[in-house]
């Protein structure tokens, strides 16, 4: 099983709602994302970047995208809140350093 998540300003991911369940964030790119994730459960198409992609999901909002694929149903969440990231150099920054490409 595959979920689709969105990251809003504050680094959280989340899904299922154009606004963030912890703070209310939202923006025209969240919307555009709900919109298309809900097309794609109308028309019985798993989620990925491509298939957002070929829905015309705008680059700005893409950059805020992540798809995770789950083992088991039971283990989806809703939203995810990291503190920080190991980059690919393996510094680990934390989310209020991380600048402007992780929030």
């Amino acid at each position: 099983m595959k979920r689709a998540y969105i990251r809003c300003n504050s680094g959280h991911y989340y899904s299922g709602s154009p606004d963030c369940p912890l703070d209310s964030w939202s923006s025209p790119q969240s919307h555009e994302f709900a919109r298309a994730v809900e097309q794609l459960s109308q028309d019985g198409q798993e989620v990925s970047i491509q298939r957002l992609k070929d829905l015309g999901l705008s680059d700005e909002a893409l950059r805020r995208v992540i798809v995770i694929e789950f083992g088991s149903e039971k283990s989806v969440f809703t939203c995810l809140v990291p503190e920080g990231y190991v980059l690919e150099d393996g510094r680990y920054v934390p989310i209020t350093k991380a600048g402007w490409d992780f929030i």
